[in-house]
């Protein structure tokens, strides 16, 4: 839930921070929308990407697919892969967890799960037909094998890196063996946040609905021109920190050949 901080200062009395060297003109401000909601932002022009424009309908609620709407393609890209880790996509999920599930002696109610299965709509036969099982289950038992050279360098141009962890166990002074005992052979798979970030701004259609220019976020009562106005408490990119990291940066030196979009005013 959004909260209210009353008493904010208007625009025309705001003064921004002598650090930042803004001329008087700044902020800017949207109109007020619908539910009398007015942007902020301390520029000279509104920023050139906004990740509201790309919101839909179903970003912004949950339904059900009504009978006879078209299903969405099927997607068989790493983001949907990684949903089912190690298998590659829905189907050879399913029909593994069928194997593994149950014991190893089927009987006529697994029979039944396998028909379940296979005759689902979203059942694609194709996604199971090429698959390496082998090394599925090898992934499944912690064991990446040792032929799993182009794995490994995927891995590691993802920003994946390996770890081996030893565990010190100490075993009581009147066991066969006391002492502390060193066990390994455990493998921590393990990313840096930096690495994602990378990532995830680096995809056009993940990037297009990142904020990347924060914004004071107001609010003022339709029914009360003259009344306090209010600032609204809730996404991070409207938040204070955010909005003071922001200057922070506009004010740093360029790095050489930048080309990005700098606050007009801040030096």
């Amino acid at each position: 839930m959004l909260g209210l901080q009353q008493g904010l200062p208007s625009a025309a009395s705001q003064a921004p921070a002598a650090s930042c060297q803004i001329k008087p003109s700044l902020p800017i401000r949207s109109p007020p929308n619908i539910f009398g909601l007015v942007r902020q932002y301390a520029g000279y022009e509104f920023p050139s990407h906004d990740a509201e424009d790309y919101v839909t309908f179903e970003d912004l609620c949950n339904r059900s697919i009504v009978a006879g709407e078209a299903s969405p393609p099927r997607d068989s890209s790493s983001e949907a892969a990684n949903c089912f880790f190690p298998y590659p996509n829905s189907s050879s999920y399913h029909l593994g967890n069928w194997f593994w599930s149950g014991g190893a002696q089927k009987s006529q109610a697994g029979f039944r799960a396998l028909i379940k299965i296979v005759g689902d709509q979203g059942f694609v036969p194709s996604d199971v037909r090429h698959n390496k099982w082998d090394q599925i289950n090898a992934l499944l038992a912690g064991d990446l094998g040792t032929n799993d050279d182009d794995q490994r360098a995927d891995a590691a141009d993802g920003g994946w890196h390996a770890t081996d962890v030893k565990i010190h166990v100490p075993f009581y002074s009147r066991t066969e063996n006391p002492g502390m005992k060193i066990y390994s052979g455990i493998r921590l798979y393990h990313r840096s946040l930096v690495a994602v970030m990378k990532e995830r701004s680096s995809d056009p259609h993940d990037f297009q609905h990142f904020h990347i220019e924060p914004y004071d976020l107001l609010w003022k009562s339709p029914v009360d021109p003259s009344g306090a106005e209010f600032r609204v408490h809730g996404e991070l990119y409207t938040s204070q920190s955010f909005l003071k990291a922001h200057n922070d940066l506009q004010q740093s030196p360029r790095e050489p050949g930048c080309q990005l979009e700098l606050l007009e005013g801040v030096m």
